[in-house]
């Protein structure tokens, strides 16, 4: 399914039509546009939607008279459910069964993302789902990846003034035939490759909603030989302090010829390493523990020289959450292998508690040298597979534990339910109807037992996770142990796996092979750099044309979209301003999306004090000053937790 947007008469977007292309069991593929009322969309919804939906179900023609227990599921997929379509689906439908609020149900991620919607019948249920999760990339990427015909005309602005499609009959047909072209594009790339992943992977692709999901899905029925055990919560709040990103640091401001240099699929190098396997013992005093006899997570102190230049060790600040590579004093929990790698460059640990592991090898050699090999020797969507399930697989592991249970209610219940339940948002769907989002991961057992004593009609929609954040935390502390000796060679800008330094590495680190470094320019050398900040830096050099190159990476605004002039003068302390065109605009709480232009200011600051042309580390002590650094965390919370209290209620 696709569905085609214009601008409405308060500044949001109005679904003007949908549309469908499915597979039937006795009427082969049918494609069909359903239009909205071009004079009056916003009540004109009903209509088209119930039009879809009655157009779907008589062709499945689900048999009622079948004894089933459970309801057969039809799939629909849209690629971007998450953050656009998702808005707009929902919202048609909570409005044309509001009369029946309770056979309409959604997941929502954390981040305010559908991830699936649901609609329950007699016999059988559709369920939508967001191919964007499962293949991120843009349609017509995803199309030519998998050699099918992608869009075939360019998008008319027109076509976003209803105005004009009112009156124009020969722009209304153009925009028609626009409207159909991702939906066939779509149903051909869905159907490539849900026969690819049954015949490669013997897997149905619609039986998982994400792509770290389907790589597990991979791993476990065609790879998994050792037991990976699931954490439990405890295990997972203290092992998840250890859970960091990749390296990424600045060093120094400005510079020129530098060599740009990638390290090849550092994480599914890292996950060839010893990971954490069956949980041996919880250590409550390590004083008798040496850290090369142990293998595990380790809440610990930390003390570095005071002159150490290269910080090696991660960081994060409580507070604002920002991760960091300080000097100084503190105390954080590290995976025990990332530790012994940073003694020798300066550092002081004193261990506190820690939580001992088996060590094992060999968990994911199988899964990763097999897709490395196919990414390396195959073409075209093959190819394309290979590379998305070679980096994504540990980060599944690392998933949070919790989870929204979303439930629809009549607006005279909403009391109890407030009363009765963690809530974490609204969806104000008419007067008559509102979608609550809960929190389930939080005292779960008495948001069972208080299910039961309301025993409401409701059906629950919940997303079950299982993670081992030891797994993800121990391969991601790998990954930056992988980066400690091109680190120590000297590098300007670091981010996870990338490099910018002022000397060439020798050619025993350059290669095709798992954790080689790979020269990004093929021997050239950048000309100048600008480093500002973390994802804030711009260079240029000439290529073998002689053409000159500039890249940039500001975030926020799109990749290369500022010049290597306007990065010198942020640098060198103006501000400049650049307009965003079409920024969406979305608010979860009405599900309206407001797409207008944007402007964004960009400046110089930095996270990190410069000095002449050198960013100095950042200095925490957060052992000599533990109380004041307790109260200040505290203070945080609570004035935090009441800014998204009055945002939320649109409190002054």
């Amino acid at each position: 399914m696709d569905l085609e947007t214009v601008l409405g008469p308060n500044g949001e977007q109005i679904v003007i039509c949908v549309t469908v292309k499915l597979n039937t069991l006795n009427n082969g593929v049918i494609t069909k546009l359903f239009m909205n009322d071009l004079i009056d969309p916003v009540n004109g919804g009903n209509n088209m939607w119930k039009s879809v939906i009655d157009f779907i179900n008589n062709l499945i023609k689900p048999n009622d008279d079948v004894k089933s227990k459970k309801p057969f599921k039809y799939y629909i997929y849209t690629h971007n459910l998450g953050s656009f379509d998702g808005y707009f689906i929902y919202k048609g439908l909570a409005k044309l069964y509001s009369d029946n609020p309770y056979s309409i149900g959604c997941i929502i991620d954390n981040h305010n993302k559908f991830i699936n919607i649901n609609i329950l019948f007699k016999k059988h249920v559709l369920i939508f789902l967001d191919s964007l999760r499962l293949f991120p990339v843009k349609l017509n990427d995803l199309a030519e990846q998998f050699n099918t015909p992608g869009k075939l005309s360019e998008y008319n602005q027109d076509f976003n003034n209803l105005e004009l499609l009112r009156s124009n009959s020969k722009l209304l047909e153009q925009f028609s035939d626009y409207a159909l072209q991702d939906v066939i594009s779509l149903f051909d790339i869905m159907t490539k490759a849900q026969t690819i992943y049954i015949e490669l992977y013997n897997i149905d692709i619609t039986t998982v909603v994400s792509l770290p999901s389907l790589s597990l899905k991979i791993f476990r029925l065609n790879f998994k030989t050792i037991p990976i055990p699931i954490l439990k919560g405890i295990e997972d709040e203290f092992i998840r302090n250890a859970y960091f990103g990749g390296h990424t640091d600045i060093s120094e401001a400005y510079s020129e010829d530098l060599h740009y240099y990638d390290i090849i699929s550092l994480y599914p190098n890292a996950m060839l390493n010893d990971l954490p396997g069956k949980f041996i013992k919880d250590h409550k005093n390590m004083k008798a523990i040496k850290l090369e006899n142990f293998f595990g997570f380790v809440k610990v102190i930390v003390e570095t020289l005071p002159n150490l230049k290269v910080p090696l060790l991660p960081y994060r600040d409580y507070e604002t959450g920002r991760v960091s590579y300080p000097i100084g004093k503190w105390t954080g929990t590290y995976f025990s292998q990332e530790l012994l790698a940073v003694l020798p460059h300066g550092y002081k640990i004193t261990l506190i508690e820690g939580r001992e592991y088996e060590r094992v090898n060999g968990i994911f050699t199988d899964y990763v040298n097999n897709f490395f090999s196919k990414k390396a020797n195959s073409t075209g969507s093959e190819r394309f597979i290979a590379k998305l399930h070679l980096n994504t697989l540990y980060g599944v592991f690392g998933r949070r534990q919790d989870n929204i249970e979303t439930l629809n209610i009549n607006n005279g219940d909403l009391p109890k339910y407030i009363s009765t339940r963690l809530i974490k948002g609204f969806i104000e769907i008419n007067e008559n109807t509102t979608t609550l989002l809960m929190y389930t991961h939080i005292h779960s057992e008495i948001l069972s037992k208080l299910k039961n004593l309301l025993s409401t009609k409701s059906l629950s929609y919940e997303s079950t996770v299982k993670s081992n954040v030891a797994i993800a935390a121990a391969i991601t502390s790998y990954a930056r142990i992988h980066m400690i000796p091109y680190l120590l060679l000297g590098v300007l800008y670091t981010d996870t796996y990338s490099i910018f330094t002022k000397y060439p590495l020798p050619d025993h680190l350059l290669g095709k092979e798992l954790g080689m470094m790979k020269d990004e320019l093929n021997g050239l050398t950048i000309k100048q750099a600008c480093f500002i900040d973390i994802k804030k830096y711009g260079y240029w050099f000439i290529d073998k044309d002689g053409n000159r190159i500039e890249k940039s990476v500001i975030a926020g605004v799109k990749r290369d979209s500022i010049s290597f002039d306007e990065i010198t003068r942020i640098f060198n302390g103006e501000v400049i301003t650049k307009d965003i065109p079409n920024r969406f605009n979305k608010s979860v709480k009405d599900l309206n999306i407001i797409i207008k232009d944007t402007t964004v200011s960009i400046d110089n600051n930095s996270y990190k004090t410069r000095k002449d042309n050198i960013y100095l580390p950042l200095y925490v002590n957060t052992i000599d000053n533990k109380m004041i650094v307790f109260i200040n965390r505290f203070i945080n919370k609570i004035i935090n937790k009441i800014k998204k209290i009055k945002e939320y209620f649109n409190i002054s």
